[in-house]
Order: C-alpha cells, then structure tokens, then sequence
C-alpha cells in the first residue's frame, strides 16, 4: 500500500516527490507481475495434472474394449451363417434345413407324400417358434389351386393340417408373426358363385387348433406380396401402386413408395426393403433394392449396379440385420435355369452368392427358428424323415 507525506512547497522537492513515488509504482508492478506469472504456472501445472488424470480414467474405461476389439474376430459380423428351411428345385414336396455357411451338410425335415401335393409355394418360420405356415399346390381341389397349411412340429407325429378348405380361391403367398397369426393372400382363377374378395386374410393365432379356422378379411386389395413386421401389428404388401404397410390395430394403411415390390420388415422393425424392376428389350430385369427408414418414411440407402439379372423373385434381411439377400432366376455353368441368391452387405462390402454349391437350387426359404436344433434329435430326425400325410380330397 502507497503513503505519501505532504512536501515542502519547493520545486526540488517537488521533483524528489515526483521521482520516489514513480520508483514505488515500478516496484509494487514488479512484484505484482511476480505474483502474477507464479500463479499463472501454478495454474497451467494443475490443468496438466487434471488432464493426465481425465486421460487416465478414459484409459482405464477403453481398455477391456480395445482388447475386445484386438482379440474377437471380425468374421463374426462379415459371414451369414444363419440356418435356412427350404425347398429345392429337386422335389418341391420336402422341406430341408442347412447352414447357409455349410450346405454339404444339408438334411431332410418332411417329404409329403401325396399325389394330390404338387409342389409347396410359399414358405413361413415362425420365429422363435415350432410353427410353419406353407401354401401347396393342391390338385386334389383342383389343377393350380394352392391351398394354405400349417405344420407344427410339437406334434407327434407332425402332419401338415389344412387352413384354408378352398374357401378363398388360391392362396397366393402366405406368412406367421412370432406370436402364430397367419396373414396370407389370394388370387382369383376359376370362377364360382359366390365369388370370394381378393385381399389380406388373417387367421388369429387361437384359432390355429381348430379343424376349421376362422378367417377374417382384413382388407380387400389385389395385392401380391405380403410380410408380417417383428412385433405382429402391422402388414407390409405390394399392389400396382406401390409399396404399403397396414396397421392391424389402427386399420390406418401407409403409403411407403409408388413403386416396387415384396416388401420385408427389418429384424427391428425400423425400416423396409423392397426391389424394383425395370424393363430392358421388353423383359423384367432386376434393378435396385430399395431400403426406407419407418420413421420418417426418408430413403435410408439404395443398392444399385446389381448384377444383370431377371426380374426378382425374393427378398429377405439377414437375422441379424446385417445383409439384403435378393434372389433372382439365373442360369448355371450348363446354361439350366436356376435361383439364384446373392447377399449384399449393409456395411459397402462385395454382394456374395450363398447357397450356390446346392446339388438342386434353392427354390423357396426362410429363415430356421431357433426352435430347431443345429443339431435334431433323434426323435425330431425320424419324426419328419418318416411322415405320411393324409389325403385330402
């Protein structure tokens, strides 16, 4: 603190006033600026000491995780090795199981033996359940009738059970939500009186044991594909107009895109897939997926440049999310018309053929529940491998 004494009225003295008080001023600045660059090092030695602790912690918090990082392997997340139920090109009367990663592996689940079964068309899993919905060619109603059934494999012995008693017309494509309820199509080909209404048939789930389910029109609409979402309460399909997605609680219908075909949910219900064809010299040709986020109804990604195919005829996600799978008909080295199925990763990388090395192509599938064994029972095994169906006529 600065004191001052008053001073003789003199100029000499005057000027020593002058000069002690300027010598004082620089002194209390020196020590100030002293005070000030000791405090500023202190500081700047604390911010090093928080931030090597704030390091450390973060360190301490990343380190299990960059382990897992350095030791699990990537091919776990990079390789379909999902499990898939089927219908070959050979006998299109048997179901079969494989991994998609190990076909020469590949085993029977049920043949149907009946001369009036001409061929299983569409093909169900339930998820996470012991249920298959299937759509037959049945000729013991009449030629290119198809017929809705439902296999349960809890029963012993399992045999397929009719739905539908030829009371829709055809059954064109057929689907189960993970709770059991059936949704399925129709087409009109013959004509009788009365004439039922094309459109989205449901069977609920508790109306599955008995002999003559109960089915409900849930919307007239000449659709031709159709997929149940994860969670059961809504309904992708198809039509001339486009893409849509109908809630079965509200009975509000969504109008997703004016274009494409065989919509399929996502494995977390937040998005939809579904393929377009384009015409080239007159033939349908194979030309983009299409994915779209649900939530705000925005193009999430669209996958182009696909190999030069005919037209699609199926579309399924990966169990885990991770991949589009399209199939398309094709031809083999030998110049035979085949299906052909190619998986295109979500994350950018190279499309990959699956299921190529089979001895018959892969005509129908759908993903195995985890109700099934990798490995079956005995019991299960000789459960399907020696099943008779009744007929039906």
């Amino acid at each position: 603190m600065l004191s001052f004494t008053a001073q003789p009225n003199s100029q000499k003295t005057h000027q020593q006033f002058l000069i002690k008080v300027q010598q004082e001023l620089l002194s209390l600045t020196q020590t100030y600026k002293t005070q000030l660059d000791k405090l500023d090092e202190e500081l700047r030695c604390l911010e090093q000491i928080e931030e090597t602790e704030i390091i450390g912690i973060i360190m301490k918090c990343l380190l299990p995780y960059l382990c897992l990082i350095f030791f699990i392997p990537f091919t776990a997340d990079t390789k379909l090795t999902s499990e898939i139920i089927y219908v070959t090109g050979r006998n299109y009367n048997e179901l079969w199981i494989t991994r998609i990663n190990n076909t020469d592996n590949a085993r029977s689940l049920l043949k149907i033996e009946n001369d009036d079964f001409h061929g299983i068309m569409h093909l169900s899993v339930q998820r996470n359940g012991p249920l298959i919905a299937i759509s037959v060619d049945d000729w013991g109603i009449g030629p290119f009738e198809h017929e809705g059934y439902l296999i349960d494999t809890t029963e012993v012995p399992a045999k397929p059970r009719k739905l539908t008693h030829n009371r829709v017309e055809d059954v064109y494509d057929i689907d189960i939500s993970p709770n059991g309820d059936i949704v399925f199509l129709n087409s009109l080909i013959h004509e009788r009186d009365p004439l039922p209404k094309r459109g989205i048939y449901f069977i609920p789930h508790r109306e599955l044991k008995k002999a003559s389910p109960k089915i409900t029109l849930l919307k007239e609409v000449h659709a031709t594909n159709i997929a149940w979402s994860p969670d059961g309460e809504q309904i992708a399909y198809d039509t001339a107009e486009g893409v849509f997605v109908f809630n079965i609680n509200t009975e509000k219908t969504i109008h997703i895109s004016n274009v494409g075909s065989m919509p399929v949910f996502s494995p977390d219900g937040k998005k939809l897939a579904f393929s377009s064809d384009r015409l080239h010299d007159f033939v349908e040709i194979a030309d983009e997926i299409r994915i779209v986020s649900l939530h705000n109804l925005r193009t999430w990604r669209t996958i182009k440049g696909l190999q030069e195919h005919s037209r699609f005829l199926g579309l399924k996600w990966s169990p885990n999310g991770k991949y589009i799978i399209y199939q398309v008909r094709g031809r083999d080295n030998r110049g035979l018309t085949l299906h052909c199925n190619i998986a295109v990763p979500l994350n950018g990388g190279a499309p990959q053929k699956i299921l190529d090395g089979m001895s018959k192509f892969v005509y129908i599938y759908d993903w195995s529940s985890s109700a099934y064994a990798v490995e079956p029972e005995n019991r299960l095994t000789t459960l399907w491998g020696e099943l008779k169906t009744e007929n039906t006529k």
